[in-house]
């Protein structure tokens, strides 16, 4: 294979893994380990409601700084939208859906990535949401 030829292929795979942002994994188990229950990739999926066999989520960003992950405590009656109260913010990682629980909080229903960078009339910014 010609150097250009690596060179080209390199570059796409760095733009597409850049474009990807955001993932979450749905699990079974509170550990985030054993069978998933879901897998959501990309932009796309900047809302999921959780299903009901989940017990955990791992979630990542490309840049944590910018884009948040928020835990909300419903989803509407279709499982398309977040809503009811922000119970908390999520760490990157392995989340529990009981997590907030243990401080008064609900159980996780439904997550929502925001970007911080967004003015507030964006419905993917984090003012929006009331989160800074």
């Amino acid at each position: 294979m010609r150097l250009s030829s690596i060179i080209t292929l390199l570059a796409a795979a760095a733009g597409g893994s850049a474009w990807q942002n955001s993932l979450a994994y749905e699990f079974e188990t509170h550990n985030c380990k054993g069978g998933l229950t879901g897998a959501h990739l990309s932009m796309k999926y900047w809302k999921i409601p959780m299903k009901n066999a989940s017990n955990s989520v791992v979630t990542y960003t490309v840049n944590k700084g910018v884009f948040r992950w928020y835990a909300y405590s419903a989803t509407t009656e279709d499982g398309h939208d977040c809503y009811g109260d922000v119970v908390g913010k999520l760490q990157e990682g392995c989340n529990d859906l009981d997590k907030f629980v243990s401080k008064g909080g609900q159980r996780i229903k439904c997550i929502m990535w925001c970007n911080s960078w967004a003015s507030k009339d964006k419905k993917y910014s984090c003012a929006a949401i009331g989160q800074e």
